[in-house]
C-alpha cells in the first residue's frame, strides 16, 4: 500500500488499532534498522486511555464555544452539551496563560512522549489540529466588519462552521470511547506526519 497506509474496508466508520506502518515503529527507511524492535504497537486499548484521549478533545470543544451561541438560538436540545462544556470553559479561559500551558502539557508531555501509547498521542495530536482550525475560525469571526457579522448569510455561515467543528469532535470522541482511531480528511494526515517525524527524531 502507498505511503505505509493501513488498508481500511469501506465500510468501516472508525480506523481500527494501527499496525506497524502506523505505530511508533514507524520511521523512514533509513531508520528502520535501528528503530525497528524498540517500540513496540499497543495491542490492547485500555479504558483509562480511552478516556484520558476523550478528555483531550475538551480543549477543541471549549475554543469552539462561540459558534455555539448561534446554533442555541435555534436548537435548545444543545443546552445540555453547552451546561457541561462552559462552566470548563470558564475555568480554562480565567487566566490567558492557562490555554498556552494546557497546548504544551499535552504537546510536549503526550504527544513526545513515547512512553505514553500511541492511541492517546495520535488523538491528543488530533485534538490540538482541530483547536488550531477552531481557533483560526474564532479569530476570522472576530476581525470581521460588525455590518457583515449581523446579516443572515454569516449566522449560517457559522452555523455551518459549528456543526462540522462540534460533529468531528464528537466523531473523534465516539473512536476514543470505542478504543478506535478517528480518520479526518486533511487533519488525520498532519497528525501522521507529526508522529512519524518525532518517532525519526527520537532515533
Amino acid at each position: 500500500d502507498e505511503g505505509g497506509r493501513v488498508p481500511m474496508d469501506d465500510d468501516s466508520f472508525f480506523v481500527d488499532r494501527m499496525n506497524d506502518p502506523r505505530n511508533d515503529a514507524y520511521v523512514p527507511l533509513d531508520n528502520q534498522k535501528q528503530k525497528l524492535g524498540k517500540i513496540q504497537p499497543v495491542e490492547r486499548v485500555t479504558w483509562y486511555w480511552r478516556i484520558a484521549a476523550f478528555l483531550t478533545y475538551l480543549v477543541p470543544a471549549m475554543d469552539s464555544l462561540d459558534f455555539v451561541y448561534y446554533l442555541l438560538d435555534q436548537y435548545r436540545s444543545l443546552d445540555m452539551f453547552f451546561d457541561v462544556v462552559f462552566p470548563l470553559s470558564i475555568l480554562y479561559q480565567s487566566n490567558g496563560f492557562t490555554p498556552l500551558i494546557i497546548f504544551f502539557a499535552l504537546f510536549i508531555g503526550v504527544v513526545r512522549n513515547f512512553k505514553v501509547p500511541h492511541f492517546v498521542r495520535y488523538h491528543t495530536m488530533q485534538s490540538i489540529l482541530l483547536d488550531i482550525v477552531s481557533m483560526l475560525g474564532v479569530i476570522i469571526k472576530q476581525y470581521m466588519p460588525y455590518e457583515l457579522r449581523i446579516t443572515f448569510l454569516f449566522n449560517c455561515i457559522m452555523n455551518v462552521f459549528g456543526v462540522v467543528v462540534f460533529g468531528t469532535i464528537a466523531y473523534c470522541m465516539l473512536a476514543c470511547v470505542l478504543g478506535k482511531y478517528a480518520d479526518i480528511p486533511v487533519i488525520s494526515e498532519g497528525v501522521y506526519m507529526q508522529l512519524i517525524n518525532f518517532g525519526a527524531a527520537n532515533v
